[in-house]
């Protein structure tokens, strides 16, 4: 008889290239397919399964590629920038308010839409950042879920401000972004360890080419103990990060070693509790978890 199910997520922020990107992107469009493909690559061969969130400069520059990453059982959404567009924005999400966060999802949408030849349905802003405004605008342009929230982070420069954030996954509240709320959009926050950081604006994210092995097992481990504050809580999910500037198809390779130990100490973990580790994506989950819902 089959465990209660814990769900892992990986994602990847899939930026435009370097020179037109205000963080940082890939050299060139055969690092970021390298990248992306690697990724997918080495997943499929654990069963697993990843969302990918792509700019729309990079959605329209590699369109084929992530129809086909969607075919083979992925998800692909939308990853802002705002700064990036070429709309004339200067600040990061998290310094827009209603209005103009509407505007923004409208326009950067159909950017997205035209290149892939799908509407995103799911969302996560760069570098965090959000604010009270965001999970409103989100819902009034269509989108239903995403991973929005570093618990933890305090990047003020980026106006990404999660300190006090819930760490479980949930529906978003029409007013505070902090707290679970009834707003039809389903919230994943990024996988963190709320007692280690890794930086003094920054927890210790479950990012992989963030930290070494060793590092990653104790945040999933510190997540996992957060979980059981909330253990009558459905579902239970692990999500990890990258970006489209990191290889894992070499097996010897440092960031892949890195992977492989965060799958590793899943399962671990999964096999110490009696659970089923299940491979998903955002959307994945959030259509399991309507399912409950309706």
């Amino acid at each position: 008889m089959a465990g209660k199910p814990l769900y892992v997520i990986f994602t990847q922020d899939c930026e435009q290239l370097m020179d037109d990107s205000i963080h940082g992107g890939p050299d060139d469009w055969s690092i970021s397919e390298r990248s992306v493909t690697g990724l997918a690559d080495t997943l499929e061969e654990y069963g697993l399964r990843a969302t990918f969130f792509i700019v729309a400069q990079t959605a329209a520059a590699q369109p084929a590629l992530y129809r086909d990453l969607e075919r083979r059982g992925f998800e692909i959404g939308l990853h802002i920038h705002p700064q990036d567009t070429g709309l004339g924005y200067t600040d990061y999400l998290g310094g827009y308010n209603f209005d103009e966060q509407v505007a923004m999802f409208t326009a950067v949408t159909d950017q997205w839409a035209n290149a892939i030849g799908k509407r995103p349905t799911t969302f996560r802003g760069g570098n965090f950042s959000a604010n009270d405004h965001t999970y409103p605008a989100l819902a009034a342009t269509g989108f239903t879920h995403g991973s929005v929230s570093s618990p933890g982070r305090q990047y003020i420069d980026a106006k990404a401000v999660w300190q006090g954030a819930v760490t479980y996954a949930h529906y978003a509240h029409k007013a505070n972004r902090l707290f679970p709320g009834d707003l039809d959009f389903y919230e994943i926050p990024l996988t963190c360890d709320q007692v280690r950081r890794r930086a003094p604006h920054l927890p210790m994210e479950l990012r992989i080419e963030g930290a070494d092995g060793d590092s990653h097992r104790q945040t999933i481990r510190q997540a996992w103990a957060d979980m059981a504050d909330y253990d009558d809580a459905w579902p239970k999910i692990i999500m990890p990060f990258t970006h489209n500037t990191h290889f894992y198809g070499d097996a010897s390779g440092e960031k892949r070693l890195a992977l492989d130990a965060i799958v590793d100490e899943i399962n671990t973990i999964a096999e110490e509790e009696g659970c089923e580790v299940v491979g998903g994506t955002v959307g994945s989950v959030y259509a399991a978890v309507e399912g409950k819902r309706h």
